[in-house]
């Protein structure tokens, strides 16, 4: 009887025990750094599928870098970068697309879906944006590496 009681003991223990860690969050983000702080007001939003908007940064002043999420089952991501100067007179839209290659991610069964991305293509309208490059093309939960450049121009 000890033993039954020792192996439903152990039995239960083992199955008790998990060590899956599922990421709290299962959207990755692009990460954008600034060959220069932007001294700029920014407000960047994304332009969805079914044609609304959805502004993931409002007014954002000396920006140097930014992380934004990217979708999954859509072939390319597209972002209107709107800069206002300091009186807020002027303001310039410049809009990024971002192509890419979604790839699915496993953890357990027991997590939510991910995808990660590979980029393969990028480009903008260039009205104060002067160049965007893709730094590193693969997008994963490593946020830390710089995934696209951005050169901004000067007003003029």
């Amino acid at each position: 009887m000890r033993k039954i009681i020792t192996a439903i003991a152990g039995f239960l223990v083992l199955c008790a025990c998990n060590t899956i860690n599922c990421p709290l969050n299962n959207v990755v983000y692009v990460t954008f750094g600034m060959a220069d702080t932007l001294k700029d007001s920014l407000t960047v939003w994304t332009i969805l599928p079914d044609n609304t908007n959805d502004t993931l940064i409002n007014r954002e002043v000396n920006v140097t870098s930014m992380k934004l999420p990217m979708s999954y089952g859509q072939e390319f991501d597209t972002w209107v970068f709107s800069a206002k100067d300091a009186l807020y007179k002027t303001t310039i839209n410049d809009t990024i697309r971002i192509s890419k290659d979604d790839q699915p991610h496993f953890e357990s069964v027991d997590c939510g879906p991910v995808f990660f991305h590979t980029i393969t293509d990028v480009s903008s309208t260039n009205h104060l944006i002067q160049s965007v490059t893709i730094n590193n093309s693969k997008v994963d939960y490593d946020a830390s590496k710089t995934n696209i450049k951005i050169q901004y121009g000067s007003r003029d």
